[in-house]
């Protein structure tokens, strides 16, 4: 598989040889995201492998038997070996070397190959295996201007065939880079008229419905009309329809068929007959009707309230005619199964919600989902096609914060939780992400809810307790002697699970009990949201990952945390990351289909997509100095860690 590496200030897109895909955006680009994130799937099923362009006529059988069985490399180093030996032929072989290193993924060998070319010795033929090697090149980089320019260059009649496909498809590629959606799907319908497998003809008719996707309808609209009587409108017709009805229902069946009249000769009747149109799953972007399920009374309202709150702060900030149509529906007040068949009948086309764990649960109980649904709450047992899962999990926390003091070289770990069953489970949550390596957890050791004096779990989990009782002994033996406690002295790093209140009251403990050059990690809730330095004094040196919108610095979107402030004084500390939570529920949906191959920026961190149809994110990870919370750099944060939030996951 060839990759593809955009980088610039604000996007940086990696795109790898085993096919996995991350992709991060700012905010300030998020019309971009989107047309780039698809294409790269559509474009990675049609890639061609980088071997056959080859001119395999000229090369020799212990050549062809190398790069038939990839070994690029050694390839690469034989043909330069030839290159030697034929001073005649030196720039050919140079190509063909390059060509290999390209294959196994040597951009900079690549590189320093065709910068010796001479290329006034160049054939035309030459000449042409040279540019698209520099569009490659530079599509890699993500310059996709300069690869554009590279491959104007090009002589498309002297191209073979194998070389014709590289170039339609690294021009499709770098017209998509560029924003320029019309020439992208213009370049894969010069691709079609080449291609001869029916399994790379398919592959390429879905490119072309996955780029006309990402047009605004509007541009679509005027594009059927510019485009009278061509393949183009024929394709753009098809799009319009696929994204103003749902696939599966009798009105699109009747759109589809009469298209098939209008157009009978049109390539996309394979894409038809590959029965592509009969997935019935939604493509949430362009839902229009969308039911909330949030509680309105009983232990969940504040909380839901929250979510509201944020949830509608997204909404009134979208652009109106964009604005889907929302409805709320009071979970306290009817079963769940009768509330979705309400909101189905009702014209619902996506649900988010519930918020309970116990009423998702009910619902996947009792229905097939015919719609989707965006569930705030996660159950790892729960599975459907059209589930999705947006939980704010202690599993995630856990995950980065554990990366955190792995990559700080730390190996033996105690772990203090609250002794309750959400305790014991995050314990374990440390057991198995701390000991999946070679560190160890030496011991877990519980405190009592509510308690605000910590010296004996603390004195107990460091060993303490035991040199004091030591000493207790010896005195009654020898009498009065020097004394100073000890602790155990295998210990590196210290996990306390706790709130802020808890937190402040544990961590001083640490330093009495002699453990102060003990690192010390928590999770998001050692810390309230708001900067407090004369509470938080007894917070220092306690390191926690925690999201991006409770640091000015971390998110500067429209909807940050001065910006709202209005909207959270109105809450507890604790309720904070919920108005957080409810912003990204609404803002995630139309990015749902494509978190799989790319990263969102939320107000909750960097969001994606794992193969449970889970999402997960990203944390910004701080430590307290002097009382204030202080972001670390991004070098000396984690990459590519999922995260959560405690306060409703195991409810």
């Amino acid at each position: 598989m060839r990759r593809y590496i955009k980088r610039e200030v604000l996007v940086v897109v990696k795109f790898y040889y085993w096919g996995g895909v991350s992709v991060l955006f700012s905010r300030r680009n998020i019309e971009r995201w989107a047309f780039l994130s698809i294409f790269f799937v559509a474009s990675c099923v049609s890639q061609p492998n980088v071997s056959n362009s080859y001119q395999t006529s000229k090369i020799n059988p212990e050549a062809e038997k190398l790069l038939a069985n990839k070994n690029y490399v050694q390839a690469s180093e034989l043909f330069l070996r030839l290159a030697k030996d034929n001073p005649q032929q030196v720039n050919f072989y140079k190509l063909q070397a390059a060509e290999a290193q390209l294959s196994a993924g040597h951009d900079e060998k690549v590189r320093e190959l065709i910068s010796s070319v001479d290329v006034n010795q160049l054939t035309e033929q030459q000449r042409n295996q040279l540019y698209l090697l520099f569009a490659q090149l530079y599509l890699n980089e993500g310059n996709a201007e300069q690869a554009l320019e590279r491959l104007q260059l090009v002589v498309t009649s002297s191209l073979i065939t194998r070389q014709k496909r590289i170039y339609y498809e690294s021009k499709a590629f770098a017209y998509v880079l560029t924003g320029q959606l019309d020439d992208s799907v213009r370049e894969r319908i010069l691709l079609s008229q080449i291609l001869t497998k029916q399994n790379d003809k398919l592959d390429n008719q879905k490119a072309i419905m996955s780029v006309l996707a990402l047009m605004p309808i509007r541009d679509l609209e005027e594009n059927t009309q510019r485009q009278q009587g061509s393949v183009y409108q024929g394709w753009a017709e098809l799009a319009l329809i696929s994204r103003v009805n749902l696939k599966g229902t009798p009105k699109f069946g009747r759109q589809l068929s009469e298209w098939e009249g209008r157009y009978l000769f049109h390539p996309a009747h394979a894409l038809i007959a590959s029965e592509y149109f009969l997935n019935i799953q939604l493509a949430i972007a362009n839902v229009r009707n969308i039911a909330v399920f949030l509680p309105e009374s009983g232990v969940y309202a504040k909380h839901a309230k929250a979510i509201k709150e944020g949830f509608m702060a997204a909404y009134y900030q979208q652009e109106e005619a964009l604005r889907p149509n929302v409805r709320f529906y009071d979970t306290a007040e009817l079963a769940v199964d009768l509330l979705y068949e309400q909101a189905v009948a009702e014209g619902a086309q996506l649900i988010i919600g519930p918020l309970n764990k116990a009423t998702l649960k009910a619902l996947l109980k009792t229905e097939t989902l015919k719609i989707p649904v965006l569930g705030l709450n996660y159950a790892e047992e729960l599975k459907n096609v059209n589930l999705y899962q947006f939980a704010l999990s202690p599993i995630d926390e856990v995950k980065q914060v554990v990366e955190q003091a792995k990559l700080a070289g730390y190996q033996n770990a105690l772990v203090l939780v609250p002794d309750s069953l959400l305790g014991e489970r995050i314990a374990g949550y440390f057991q198995t992400a701390w000991e999946l390596d070679e560190e160890r957890v030496l011991s877990v050791q519980k405190f009592t809810l509510g308690t605000t004096d910590f010296s004996l779990p603390v004195k107990v989990m460091l060993n303490v307790q035991e040199s004091e009782f030591r000493y207790r002994k010896l005195r009654q033996v020898v009498g009065a002697v020097e004394y100073n406690s000890r602790r155990r002295q295998d210990v590196d790093v210290i996990f306390m699970v706790a709130n802020a209140q808890e937190a402040r009251l544990i961590n001083p403990q640490f330093y009495h009990n002699r453990a102060g050059s003990v690192a010390v990690y928590g999770l998001s809730r050692v810390y309230s949201g708001k900067q407090d330095p004369r509470n938080n004094v007894d917070l220092n040196g306690v390191g926690f990952c925690t999201i991006p919108w409770l640091f000015d610095d971390a998110y500067q979107g429209d909807l940050n945390k001065q910006a709202l402030s209005s909207t959270w004084k109105q809450f507890p500390d604790k309720f904070l990351s919920l108005i957080a939570f409810g912003i990204d529920a609404y803002n995630i949906v139309p990015h749902l289909n494509q978190l799989k191959i790319m990263r969102y920026e939320g107000t909750t961190g960097e969001l994606s997509l794992n193969n449970s149809n889970r999402i997960t994110r990203k944390l910004v990870c701080a430590n307290f100095k002097q009382g204030l919370a202080e972001l670390l750099s991004k070098e000396a944060e984690m990459g590519g860690q999922e995260v959560g939030l405690e306060v409703i996951s195991e409810n």
